[in-house]
């Protein structure tokens, strides 16, 4: 029974992200921390992680209720053995993708991202360049005299 806590609470923080406080609101906020925005890739994993978490809720609370009975649904069975090699051969897979990309391919300029990758405005760009852990106050400065100064010239 503990399994399902983590089903709930995660189900029902991705909808309160999705449907109360807004994807686009969230990705924004988001985009402002850390000066990445997000791929449609991760936009599409925000909508149906709360429909596949759901779904898996569902599956497992009728498993709980009918582990006493011997009789299942052959279907079910299949889905449940299908799921289970589809994790462990992603797992391997990851593990190869991983193996190329990071130790082959340290040296290989394909896996190297861009040099304008980033943000596409200026201003986001040189502030996240400058980012780093030791040194945030120098960059809070700037870009709130970057901004004061769009805002005189705005006005």
């Amino acid at each position: 029974m503990n399994e399902f806590i983590f089903i709930i609470l995660n189900t029902f923080n991705l909808v309160a992200v999705v449907c109360f406080y807004g994807l686009r609101k969230f990705r924004d906020d988001v985009h402002f921390m850390i000066g990445i925005r997000f791929s449609a890739y991760s936009n599409a994993l925000y909508i149906l992680n709360p429909l596949l978490l759901g779904s898996l809720l569902i599956y497992n609370v009728y498993n709980f209720y009918t582990h006493k009975v011997d009789v299942k649904f052959p279907w079910m069975r299949s889905l449940e053995i299908f799921f289970l090699w589809f994790i462990l051969v992603a797992v391997v897979f990851y593990f190869f993708v991983y193996l190329v990309l990071v130790v082959l391919g340290k040296n290989l300029p394909v896996f190297k991202p861009a040099a304008d990758w980033g943000p596409r405005y200026s201003t986001l760009a040189k502030s996240r360049r400058m980012f780093k852990a030791y040194n945030m106050a120098k960059e809070y400065l700037y870009r709130q005299e970057r901004f004061r100064h769009l805002r005189e010239t705005n006005v």
